[in-house]
């Protein structure tokens, strides 16, 4: 069978090809040149091992993969990875793969503070946030991490803010008012031991953990003032 488009799935880390193969391709089957990967897929669609993780979670290069962004005008992939949970220690990657050549996996940005959601901004820069802040940068620069700047400062923070669901992400709407999600410190906003709880939300009430200063459960809306800056202050969209 001839699929026309070919859809690379990117299991991170430094395994060799080999040991991909040993562990996530049963059959000699491959997707537009890579390892076919024994999932399925849409029709036309099929999946490809680019790189796969070695067992061993200490010696992994990217240790905890988050969200995945082609970078523009090239062919490689941007990967933030948190890294290490509650502390510093997260990353954004570059990966560069070719076909019949291992996976080159380079630290763009380091020590960050478990980085999630990323995305570009309207002025074309990468938008990452973490614990606490929305910070940009440029890819392409020959030091990213000079290139660091704030955006939004007061960004969902767990270590300030006890939250069983720490990992924010955020889109641009058609405004480029940037939409922010804040996780919430319960299921369904149960609280309480499991014998005196029911196990399903109150569909008229309000949760109280949505209330308050912190508004968790929410997605927060930060207007855009134009010249790549947003609004310091949200308002709640959900």
């Amino acid at each position: 069978m001839t699929y026309k488009i070919a859809a690379l799935l990117l299991v991170l880390g430094t395994w060799s090809a080999s040991a991909a193969e040993k562990f996530y391709h049963t059959s000699d089957a491959t997707c537009d040149g890579w390892p076919r990967a024994p999932i399925g897929m849409a029709k036309g669609f099929c999946a490809g091992i680019v790189v796969a993780p070695p067992a061993d979670f200490g010696t992994r290069t990217i240790r905890s993969p988050r969200v995945l962004l082609p970078l523009r005008g090239s062919k490689d992939f941007l990967v933030t990875d948190v890294g290490n949970w509650n502390k510093p220690g997260g990353a954004v990657f570059r990966i560069t793969a070719e076909r019949g050549q291992p996976a080159v996996i380079t630290p763009v940005l380091t020590d960050l503070y478990m980085p999630h959601a990323m995305a570009y901004g309207p002025d074309g820069k990468v938008y990452v946030n973490e614990q606490g802040r929305i910070f940009r940068f440029d890819p392409v620069s020959p030091d990213p991490q000079a290139t660091i700047e704030t955006v939004i400062a007061d960004a969902p923070d767990t270590r300030t803010r006890f939250n069983f669901h720490p990992l924010s992400s955020f889109i641009f709407d058609k405004n480029n008012d940037l939409l922010l999600s804040v996780g919430a410190p319960s299921d369904q906003c149960l609280v309480g031991p499991p014998s005196s709880r029911d196990s399903k939300p109150d569909g008229d009430g309000f949760c109280a953990q949505s209330e308050g200063d912190y508004k968790a459960a929410a997605i927060r809306r930060y207007a855009y003032l134009g010249d790549g800056k947003w609004s310091p202050s949200f308002t709640i969209m959900a």
